[in-house]
Parts: structure tokens; C-alpha cells; sequence
């Protein structure tokens, strides 16, 4: 997914987003190089080092990993829905998942819990990984591998 941050109004603009299981690193790199992105920060999965150093030599120089901790799903989510998120029509897998984005239940009392359900979120991970890593206005890409 491409986005826009803007920090100072608390405005995230998403932009562009591909959507593809099972892509090599080779085919990733230039999808990312025919898309115009290969100069633009990306942030990646941190789970998949050898997958970024292995992108990197294939023309997409500025692709660092997210960067994670203990209780940064949490973290991530908090910092993201500080933000307006505002997202181009065409971008219509990540307003799907905005859209069915929920949160575990208890079930006795039928409360939520502060667990999100691993569904629906694999553009909406990608998404928390950058937010995470970007400190002003920045023009960020983000890949999950």
C-alpha cells in the first residue's frame, strides 16, 4: 500500500495498494520499481530480513524493516486511529478491511477485548508497521511479506 502521512493535521492518505499472495522477492522488487516506488522509503515486515537485504539488491535501495516490539500490535493501532485515515477509491481491499476490522469478544460476559481477530488485516498490518516508523510528513510505502 502507498500512503501519505501528514503529521501535523493527523491525516493519512492511502493512495495505491496491490494485493498478491505467493509474489518471489524478484517479482515484488519490480512490481515496486514498475509502480514508480523504487526511490520512496518502504517499510517491510521485520520477520523477513533476508527477503529485504534480497529486494534491496534488486533496485529498491531505501526498503527497511518495521520496526516491532513487545505490545506493538496494540501500540500500532492506537497510533494509527490518531490519524483521519482517508483512502482513494481505488483502493478498495484496504476499505474492506477498514470496513471488517474487529476486535476478539469474551465469551462469558460478551464484552470486547483489547485483542483485534487475525482477519481482514493484512493490508491494515502493513499499514500499522509504517505509522509506526514515521516521525513527520513523509510519502511512505509499505509491504508485507
Amino acid at each position: 500500500m502507498a500512503s501519505i502521512v501528514d503529521e501535523d493535521n493527523k491525516k493519512l492518505y492511502i493512495f495505491d495498494e496491490f494485493f498478491r499472495k505467493g509474489m518471489l522477492n524478484n517479482e515484488l522488487a519490480q512490481m515496486i520499481k514498475d509502480k514508480g516506488y523504487s526511490k520512496e522509503v518502504i517499510i517491510a515486515d521485520s520477520a523477513e530480513r533476508k527477503s529485504i537485504d534480497e529486494i534491496k539488491k534488486l533496485g529498491v535501495p531505501r526498503i527497511k524493516p518495521a520496526k516491532k516490539g513487545h505490545g506493538s500490535i496494540m501500540t500500532g493501532i492506537q497510533k494509527v486511529n490518531q490519524y483521519e485515515i482517508i483512502v482513494h477509491p481505488n483502493c478498495t481491499n484496504i476499505q474492506d478491511e477498514l470496513d471488517n476490522y474487529s476486535y476478539k469478544k469474551d465469551k462469558v460476559t460478551g464484552e470486547y477485548l483489547n485483542s483485534p481477530i487475525d482477519s481482514y488485516n493484512h493490508g491494515l498490518d502493513a499499514l500499522r508497521m509504517s505509522i509506526q516508523s514515521v516521525k513527520r510528513k513523509a510519502r511512505i510505502l509499505t509491504v508485507k511479506l
